[in-house]
């Protein structure tokens, strides 16, 4: 059996409200991804894209993910990478940096086999305007029995809200040129899965919380194939949790108020 672990969208450097605290909890959401990887004794990670939230993350940010990385280096389990439309460059690549430190490896339209058994392929998010002339050929695998899991970076239909995609996952199975056995999605953060066309589709979902409407516990994607069969478990991981609260306002209210109404809650932490 081949074990992969994916994870997506983790927005390392991310500081949600202007707070470092929470730029700190992204970092270990990250981390604590990582350490599960290693629990499970894991052949491989993935992420598919955003593994920064910025174009440009500052130095300490970068060091502290290659840090994190070595934890899977130390032990022979290699990280593979898709670019997001968050951390995209115009020329090379964060991926291409943090390769260099031998820590990540960057997935692209050629099979990156695993176990010799597994076919990884990545293609780093498109924008909207290159989307039609965007060139999505897949390389055919050494072994054709192996099986084939494609890395994406976009929003779409049927898995996320129509109003919400930008294209039709059916596109990407179209214009591939070999037969896929899974889909593995960046972009969206809530976890979602779909059958697609027969083709097994989904979105890890972020591994920390970037909007207050993302309630739901955080998890990464556990794969284990054997003989061309592919089964997934969500894996939680443990991140801040989030208290919802509902503040009403009269007209003399002011914001001594709100922290009045605040100090009526338990909030340790």
């Amino acid at each position: 059996m081949t074990k992969i672990l994916h994870l997506s969208d983790t927005h390392l450097g991310n500081r949600q409200y202007g707070s470092d605290t929470r730029r700190d909890d992204f970092t270990r959401a990250f981390e604590a991804a990582i350490d599960r990887a290693l629990q499970e004794n894991v052949d491989a990670v993935i992420h598919t894209g955003d593994l920064f939230h910025r174009r440009t993350p500052s130095l300490p940010i970068v060091t502290e993910c290659i840090e994190i990385l070595r934890k899977l280096a130390d032990e022979d389990i290699p990280f593979y990478g898709i670019v997001g439309n968050h951390d995209r460059k115009m020329d090379q690549q964060w991926l291409d940096l943090i390769r260099e430190t031998g820590t990540a490896e960057r997935l692209d339209q050629t099979p990156t086999m695993v176990n010799d058994d597994v076919a990884l392929y990545g293609i780093d998010a498109v924008t909207k305007p290159a989307w039609h002339a965007a060139d999505f050929t897949l390389e055919e695998p050494p072994d054709p029995d192996a099986c084939r899991l494609l890395g994406l970076h976009q929003l779409f239909e049927p898995l996320v809200p129509e109003f919400y995609a930008d294209h039709d996952l059916t596109d990407v199975l179209d214009r591939v040129g070999i037969d896929l056995n899974a889909l593995a999605l960046g972009d969206y953060h809530k976890t979602e899965s779909r059958i697609v066309d027969g083709v097994p589709a989904w979105y890890a979902g972020s591994t920390e919380r970037c909007a207050t409407d993302e309630i739901e516990p955080r998890t990464v994607s556990l794969l284990e194939i054997e003989d061309g069969d592919l089964e997934r478990r969500e894996l939680e991981i443990d991140t801040r949790e989030f208290e919802s609260i509902r503040i009403e306002f009269g007209d003399d209210d002011s914001h001594g108020y709100a922290r009045d109404e605040l100090d009526r809650h338990q909030l340790d932490g």
